[in-house]
């Protein structure tokens, strides 16, 4: 879709962004927001692109709801196969939400109170250890 070769129903475009309708839209407006530099994961993205990247979508997740009207917004990303990530180029969902649209959340699991504290200590140690970013 970036390089053309693929038909797309292109939204916005920029030097380091596009933006298109999914072909299979979970709502009306349902749409993609694609860096045109490859990158598979979010992990694996530079902070000056995410920077971009959330800006450009913030900005157009707005016009979209503004013109179909939607009551909320959903914004999805998914990372690795595992996680849902068909297709191995970063990229943000964008899906307009109604109400009573029928779209479902994922389901959630309670955690053992336990099983929570040792996660946490165990996060909290590797920030310690690996990061230069403060909590």
């Amino acid at each position: 879709m970036i390089k053309k070769e693929i038909p797309a129903r292109t939204i916005f475009e920029s030097e380091t962004m596009i933006a298109i309708l999914d072909i299979f839209p979970s709502n009306p407006g349902h749409f993609l927001v694609i860096p045109k530099h490859h990158v598979a994961t979010l992990m694996e993205a530079d902070e000056s692109l995410l920077a971009d990247w959330i800006a450009t979508t913030k900005h157009l997740a707005q016009i979209v709801q503004d013109v179909i009207g939607a009551a909320g917004i959903n914004i999805l990303q998914n990372n690795g196969e595992a996680a849902g990530q068909v297709i191995p180029h970063l990229h943000m969902h964008v899906i307009p939400r109604f109400q009573g649209d029928g779209l479902k959340h994922w389901a959630s699991k309670p955690l053992d109170e336990q099983e929570a504290d040792q996660l946490l200590e165990r996060i909290q140690d590797r920030l310690k250890k690996n990061s230069t970013r403060t909590a």
